[in-house]
């Protein structure tokens, strides 16, 4: 195993502190705060409807619910 050479670490440094790369993921954050109560009220919304079947209810209901399971683990 090599050690990291300064060179590396200054690099490390740069890419993490870098305005795009905070920028970047400060929209996808916000974007998974916004996202994860709608998706809670479309799930909660699709399981109680009536006028969609009940296989296509459950298959929309089990992607909303993976979605919901993607955005919250961000």
């Amino acid at each position: 195993m090599t050690t990291p050479s300064p060179l590396d670490c200054d690099t490390m440094v740069a890419m993490a502190t870098s305005p795009a790369l905070i920028s970047a993921l400060t929209v996808c954050d916000l974007c998974c705060v916004v996202a994860a109560p709608l998706l809670v009220y479309w799930l909660v919304r699709i399981w109680k409807m009536k006028l969609m079947h009940h296989n296509a209810r459950l298959l929309v209901c089990f992607h909303i619910a993976c979605l919901l399971l993607h955005v919250v683990g961000r």
